[in-house]
């Protein structure tokens, strides 16, 4: 009886210290692959950011182009010049390497592929467009022309997205390099419940196997947390950027393969920033849950919503009939925005502003160029006086075509809808 009590005391401290060193090894290796998620969701964001900078500032310098300066040119100089400084800023902290709480290995093989060798060298691209921007800048008006701003535009189009998306896809490695870590804790744990079971399961201590399994399901449910929270916003809980762009890749690869048209209509909220510098962080975060519940109850369930910044929406639809319906969705929009909204006994309406954008099968058009599209859109319904749409050039009037029967229920809308938010 003795050395049965001994062979016992013996199993259950070794089975204990087994217990232990998977706790330990388990949770090291968790916040390892929480490390690389969190510093890869940062570079993507900051990526993402890149992209529409460049854009914007191309864009805004094709504006610059045009023979006879007007009074709106000085204007479009600042907004090139405060984008530029911009640009810089979000580079020098890809460079740093120093994102939110954590620090990027700025060693790593593949970050310095991207950023010092061929054919994407992201560091001396950004540079070099940086140089070429504030040099148009310092330019006189009077002397503009094709031959000055066109380096710029070109650039923007073809050679830094390419190494903005090389930069993007790095991290995603080194994202996905953490997810393979908890797998292999996941496997490891399981064959170490495995042994734990047959070898105290026989001596009767269920209370330990337990345990053990409890240890397993818990590393199962903590990776799928950090992959939810890896494509979610935090506030909202609804899809972010990063899942923007997957989503948005998939619905135009689709597009193109189908012959289905697709849609994007960029929302940015009227007055948001008014309500957060009055009255607080506080007040503009119950103001953009809100308006996140809003847009749920006017779009339908089947459509896809995400936030895609501060207080800025991206509507994805895959499904558009007519333009008349994508207007008359926008009208819904605007209309359900604007009504009174109150916190803390405080008035807090708010509106939007909202650029459409459409992709049709034969344009072979980019992800990036059909966002730049809808914000072109945006950018003139805010000029042309806010709380209001414009579709991207001639976009409302080219006529779609024929699509499926719309299901019943619709409303005769004729749209289907995904809304993302960032």
């Amino acid at each position: 009886m003795m050395n049965i009590g001994r062979r016992l005391t013996r199993t259950y401290v070794f089975a204990l210290a087994l217990i232990g060193l998977l706790a330990v090894g388990g949770s090291l290796l968790q916040r390892e692959t929480a490390d690389a998620q969190r510093q890869s969701a940062a570079v993507s964001s900051i990526v993402y950011d890149q992209q529409m900078l460049v854009q914007r500032i191309a864009k805004n310098t094709l504006a610059l182009t045009h023979q006879t300066p007007t009074p709106g040119f000085a204007s479009l100089r600042r907004r090139i010049a405060l984008d530029v400084d911009e640009l810089e800023r979000n580079h020098q902290v890809l460079l740093s390497g120093a994102l939110e709480r954590g620090v990027l290995a700025t060693d790593v093989p593949v970050l310095s592929q991207v950023l010092h060798r061929e054919p994407y060298r992201l560091d001396y691209k950004i540079r070099r467009y940086a140089a070429a921007t504030r040099e148009m800048l310092a330019t006189p008006l009077d002397r503009l022309d094709a031959v000055t701003t066109e380096p710029i535009v070109l650039t923007a189009q073809f050679d830094l997205p390419d190494a903005l998306r090389a930069t993007t896809r790095a991290y995603d490695a080194l994202g996905q390099e953490g997810i393979r870590h908890i797998e292999y804790t996941r496997r490891l744990a399981l064959g170490t419940l495995l042994g734990t079971l047959l070898m105290v399961g026989l001596l009767g201590f269920r209370p330990i196997v337990r345990r053990v399994q409890s240890g397993v399901v818990a590393l199962e449910a903590a990776r799928k947390r950090m992959e939810h929270s890896a494509l979610h916003d935090a506030l909202t809980a609804l899809p972010n950027r990063r899942y923007l762009a997957e989503h948005l890749s998939t619905a135009m690869a689709r597009g193109r393969r189908t012959g289905q048209t697709v849609a994007l209509l960029h929302l940015d909220l009227d007055k948001f920033k008014q309500v957060n510098d009055t009255y607080g962080h506080a007040a503009g975060d119950e103001v953009l849950v809100t308006a996140v519940m809003r847009m749920q109850e006017t779009v339908r369930s089947s459509d896809f919503l995400a936030r895609v910044g501060g207080d800025e929406f991206i509507i994805v639809t895959t499904d558009v009939s007519s333009t008349e319906g994508l207007a008359i969705l926008a009208d819904r929009l605007i209309e359900r925005m604007c009504d009174y909204l109150e916190w803390n006994g405080n008035d807090c309406t708010i509106g939007v502003s909202i650029g459409i954008a459409i992709a049709h099968p034969a344009d072979h058009m980019t992800e990036e160029r059909l966002i730049m599209n809808a914000d072109h859109a945006l950018y003139a319904a805010k000029d042309g006086g806010r709380s209001t749409f414009r579709f991207f050039g001639n976009d409302g009037e080219r006529p779609l075509p024929q699509q499926a029967a719309t299901p019943a229920g619709d409303g005769g809308r004729g749209v289907s809808l995904a809304v993302v938010n960032g």
